[in-house]
């Protein structure tokens, strides 16, 4: 009869028996006593002592059996049982993962119109999620309206089966009236027999950020794609006039005419190397290289620098510059170039946005420790969003009108960052569009003020030297600019020699020792810096005075040319009276 007993797992030591199983095994017993006694009674057993013995061990077993079943679970049972912990276990994991990744999600019955939204999906909206009804409705009412066409055709797409999945980044409103991008993505889970969306389930992630972020991406790829379609018109405006001044000159060289164009080319080169200059340093600023030298500079003094530079573009274009600084000197710790490249940019951007007859003013007022600048015109002015713009990179208020103006839209990014450097602020004024606008810079002023300022009318002029024929070398691998440098010494009288790399450049100085050379560092062969030290290894060859003539024009590239034996380091092109200072010291 043991095999008629429920199978138990053995482990370990073996386990007591249970209820059951004694109820069997004392009914056993009885059923033997019970024979006993009967045979005892009546000397042997009756028929029905086996049956009834056997009836009533065959009962015990159907009440042990209804036991076990009462007690055991059924497989499904044991299969729910051992879920339960799972299915806990991917409810936490998922709610960390929306709290983690600030996601939302919605649970949306099609049919019914019913839409559970949950995740921090009413958080990032800044709701109570007790205030947004469950349904499609709310969805509907905070998407943008821009954004609900593009929405609709998504989700449309993935109904059909065309898509895999929705997809879609648009705007939702959240409660403070601000909109909030996001990625709304989901997928259907269940149709009907025919194939129609019955439940559809997704997420809703904040990409605020990262939109953003492309956004100002794009924006700078437009205002670079901007810059240097506007550099490229600014570098041929002025060689336009200098190639066709070049042809005057070429047909009739001492003409009127001729000399009207020698005039027009200046102006031109003049523009370039401004151009240039702005460039650099722009350079310079974003890599955090510039240089500056701090010294006790009075304010008067680069009022008259900038004024003095400003006013050949204020003049052309008729305007009327008034300026007002108080009589007290007013002295600033900084860089005197620097400060009046701050004006004079200012000055320039007025006079170019301001239509031709306008007014442009120029003040300085003392407020405390500091000096307040204010550059006022009566310009097309500035709109309220774009006060801030301005000084940014490459930033123009109107492209197709700084192009008709001029300029690269970096002029007021350096007077921000020079303005910075010296300790100081800048930010612009307007009233609105067409009502003109101001530009204000506030800089500390320095600690000691010296009792002497300069007036630039009454500057001494530097004597003017008669300049005694001498032997000059000009070297440089570029024919036009060795020439013509040659023919401008010659005009003054000098005997020029000329060549074209270093190798020549030694031969010429070891047949004849020049009294000053103009070095360029750039040759084909070997460096200008190589010849210069050559140069200082002859004999006599201490004597020349050697002046590096290079389009580099770092402080780094001035400690090289002097390491390597020039006496003096000028940027090309180079201001020709530099070359008659040079030649007559």
């Amino acid at each position: 009869m043991l095999h008629l007993l429920p199978d138990y797992e053995m482990k370990g030591p073996l386990p007591y028996p249970d209820t059951a199983t004694w109820t069997i095994s004392v009914s056993v017993v009885i059923g033997a006593l019970l024979a006993l006694i009967m045979h005892a009674a009546f000397g042997a057993i009756p028929l029905w002592a086996p049956v009834a013995v056997l009836a009533i061990i065959l009962l015990l077993l159907a009440l042990h059996h209804r036991l076990r079943i009462g007690t055991k679970k059924t497989p499904l049972d044991a299969a729910s049982d051992a879920t339960a912990p799972l299915r806990q276990n991917g409810e936490q994991r998922l709610a960390l993962v929306l709290e983690a990744g600030s996601l939302g999600f919605w649970d949306w019955h099609i049919t019914a119109g019913r839409v559970e939204f949950g995740g921090r999906w009413a958080e990032m909206l800044g709701y109570p999620l007790d205030e947004i009804e469950p349904n499609i409705s709310s969805w509907e009412r905070l998407v943008h309206p821009e954004d609900m066409a593009i929405a609709q055709k998504a989700l449309k797409k993935h109904f059909s089966g065309e898509a895999p999945e929705y997809a879609c980044e648009h705007r939702l409103k959240k409660k403070d009236g601000t909109w909030l991008w996001v990625l709304d993505r989901g997928k259907v889970v269940e149709r009907d027999a025919q194939g129609a969306p019955v439940r559809a389930i997704g997420i809703h992630a904040d990409i605020s950020e990262s939109h953003a972020f492309r956004e100002a991406e794009k924006l700078a790829a437009k205002r670079k794609d901007e810059f240097l379609a506007t550099l490229a018109h600014e570098l041929r405006n002025p060689l336009a006039p200098i190639r066709t001044g070049l042809q005057i000159l070429k047909g009739n060289p001492n003409s009127e005419a001729a000399s009207k164009a020698r005039e027009m080319m200046e102006r031109q080169l003049s523009h370039l190397v401004l151009l240039i200059d702005d460039l650099l340093d722009v350079s310079r600023i974003t890599r955090g290289v510039l240089e500056m030298r701090h010294e006790k500079v009075l304010l008067q003094d680069a009022f008259n620098s900038a004024i003095e530079s400003s006013c050949p573009v204020i003049d052309a274009a008729g305007h009327h510059l008034s300026v007002s600084i108080p009589e007290e000197p007013l002295v600033i710790s900084g860089d005197p170039t620097r400060l009046s490249q701050i004006l004079n940019n200012l000055l320039v951007n007025a006079a170019r946005y301001t239509p031709p007859g306008g007014h442009i003013a120029l003040s300085a007022t003392r407020a405390g420790d500091e000096v307040v600048i204010q550059v006022k015109d009566d310009a097309l002015g500035i709109p309220a969003d774009m006060l801030e713009a301005v000084f940014d990179m490459f930033g123009q208020v109107n492209r197709s009108l700084s192009r008709a103006q001029g300029g690269l839209g970096i002029g007021l990014a350096l007077v921000r960052n020079l303005v910075g450097l010296h300790g100081g602020t800048v930010h612009a004024e307007s009233p609105g569009v067409g009502k003109g606008s101001t530009f204000v810079i506030r800089l500390p002023l320095a600690q000691a003020t010296p009792t002497t300022t300069t007036d630039m009318s009454q500057e001494t002029q530097p004597p003017k030297h008669d300049i005694e024929s001498a032997n000059i070398l000009v070297v440089d691998d570029n024919p036009d600019g060795a020439e013509s440098l040659a023919l401008y010494l010659e005009m003054l009288g000098h005997k020029v020699a000329v060549a074209h790399d270093g190798a020549t450049a030694l031969a010429s100085v070891t047949k004849k020792l020049p009294r000053k050379i103009f070095l360029d560092i750039g040759l084909p062969d070997i460096s200008g810096y190589e010849v210069a030290q050559k140069i200082r290894q002859m004999p006599h060859g201490s004597e020349p005075y050697i002046v590096a003539v290079t389009g580099w024009g770092t402080e780094e590239d001035k400690r090289k040319s002097i390491e390597a034996g020039c006496n003096e380091h000028l940027t090309k092109p180079i201001d020709l009276a530099d070359a008659e200072r040079i030649i007559a010291a």
